[in-house]
């Protein structure tokens, strides 16, 4: 595992570099006025900084149980990662149709039961506690408009 760790910080670095250079190929702008280039330019770096002090945690890293974990290529964490990207693509087509709160809800519950599953209730409670506080948060405080649905919710 270790590794597999120390190898994805170095992709993701470079990662991040390219997309400083790419992002450098636009005017930067100021703070007090961002060009196109400013949140790339950002992301990119905070990917940089982020991959780095991952890569020199794994890389420090010497205690026995860390290197014997499994590798990240086993078919359970593939289940995962397809298991969330469809729920993902579901989420996304039928956010229309239910509404925001819905839709959110029941993606919350697929998500916390396929990634670490707790028992229902504490999927039902921690779903509908994150429904509340992003629509609460993005809908009444910042005054976005989220799809009403079918539900008209």
């Amino acid at each position: 595992m270790k590794r597999w760790d120390e190898r994805v910080s170095v992709i993701g670095v470079v990662l991040g570099v390219l997309v400083v250079v790419a992002a450098l190929r636009m005017p930067l702008g100021a703070w007090s006025s961002p060009g196109p280039a400013f949140l790339p330019v950002g992301a990119g770096v905070l990917l940089v900084v982020l991959c780095l002090a991952y890569g020199i945690n794994a890389w420090r890293n010497t205690e026995p149980e860390y290197s014997r974990k499994p590798s990240p290529w086993v078919i359970e964490h593939w289940r995962r990662a397809v298991s969330v990207m469809f729920a993902l693509l579901v989420y996304a087509l039928l956010l229309d149709t239910l509404g925001y709160l819905v839709a959110t809800f029941l993606l919350m519950v697929v998500l916390l039961r396929v990634l670490e599953p707790p028992g229902w209730p504490m999927t039902f409670l921690a779903a509908t506690l994150i429904t509340a506080v992003t629509y609460i948060v993005f809908g009444k405080w910042l005054m976005v408009q989220f799809p009403r649905g079918i539900f008209g919710v």
